[in-house]
């Protein structure tokens, strides 16, 4: 259906149970960071709870488990029948250095599970960029650069 995918910071829902429960060991990320969380800590109440109509996220964060964990985990990316083999798309993924959120680790884990018809998706760092990669003018010329050199 794509030719070609530009994932900028992200994708943040590749494991939603690891985001919520914050349960899981810290990745290793690739801009410089170090070793993330995939917790979405206050995402969780502006994102996820609303989500599910209720507390279920950001209250699971506290207590590291939850009656949702199961809903979580079919809600993620990374589900039983989800998609990973992605043979007619170019895939790239695009983190700000200056990006701390779980969306960089949850991005990074999504990465791992992927092929595209490269083999591997593209990874690329934008060192002075926060999250909202397009903030700088760094960040907007990539995205662009991308586009216009891949999307076809």
């Amino acid at each position: 259906m794509f030719n070609m995918i530009e994932e900028t910071s992200g994708p943040p829902f590749t494991r939603i149970d690891n985001g919520c429960l914050c349960n899981s060991s810290l990745l290793q990320t690739p801009c410089g960071r170090g070793a993330l969380s995939e917790c979405y800590l206050q995402d969780a109440t502006a994102f996820l709870d609303p989500s599910y109509n209720s507390k279920s996220c950001s209250m699971a964060e506290r207590t590291h488990r939850s009656p949702f964990q199961a809903q979580f985990v079919h809600d993620s990316l990374d589900s039983i029948g989800a998609a990973f083999t992605f043979p007619s798309t170019d895939i790239h993924l695009v983190f700000g250095g200056q990006d701390a959120s779980s969306s960089v680790p949850q991005g990074v884990m999504w990465q791992s599970l992927i092929t595209d018809k490269n083999g591997a998706p593209t990874v690329a760092c934008v060192a002075d960029a926060p999250h909202e990669l397009a903030d700088v003018l760094d960040g907007a010329t990539k995205i662009a650069d991308d586009l216009i050199a891949s999307c076809h």
